[in-house]
């Protein structure tokens, strides 16, 4: 863990760390199949060339040339797979160091070092609460708000927002004072 309870982080910083060995153990097998089936490959095709130039002057027969053919394209797709499991590997290792995706603000420890996890697990490790730009939203009572508006207006002080020529800002109403929506409900008559 590379952070405490309340610390603000900035985005790319480290917070985590998982145990990385039985994914890079996995890597190291990955690259080691692809190693062998490369040079299985380059074998295949020092025998195709050696093939094609037997099959030239008639010394063996063409089914045998079309048979390595095949195992060469056979080898070509072992390689691209393996050379996929080691991309895919590398992802793993990557997945092993977390970092924060935003700048914010840490929450509480959710996991302590020497926790275990499951790769399929939707146990969270970390919160991270973005503080710039942040909406805080309450409610109030409209009585409240109108009595301090009436107040300001009494001395002089309502705040008139310009949005741009010709516009209104939607979120104030006519000379600054605050948008409010009232819906009445009534009963519907059956």
């Amino acid at each position: 863990m590379h952070y405490r309870e309340g610390q603000m982080v900035k985005k790319g910083d480290p917070l985590v760390d998982i145990d990385a060995r039985p994914y890079e153990a996995q890597l190291a097998q990955a690259q080691g199949a692809l190693e062998r089936d490369q040079n299985l490959l380059a074998e295949a095709q020092m025998d195709l060339e050696r093939y094609q130039q037997a099959w030239a002057k008639n010394a063996i027969p063409r089914q045998t040339l079309e048979d390595q053919e095949k195992l060469v394209l056979q080898d070509q797709g072992t390689v691209k797979n393996d050379e996929g499991t080691v991309q895919y590997d590398q992802v793993q290792v990557g997945y092993c160091h977390i970092t924060s995706p935003i700048s914010g603000r840490v929450g509480l420890r959710l996991m302590d070092p020497g926790n275990s996890g499951d790769a399929n697990s939707t146990t969270t490790l970390v919160v991270v609460a973005q503080m710039q730009p942040i909406t805080v939203m309450f409610h109030a009572p409209l009585k409240t708000i109108w009595a301090r508006c009436w107040r300001r207006c009494a001395r002089g002080k309502t705040e008139r927002r310009s949005v741009g020529p010709h516009q209104h800002d939607s979120s104030r109403g006519p000379e600054g004072w605050p948008q409010s929506t009232i819906r009445s409900t009534r009963p519907r008559a059956p």
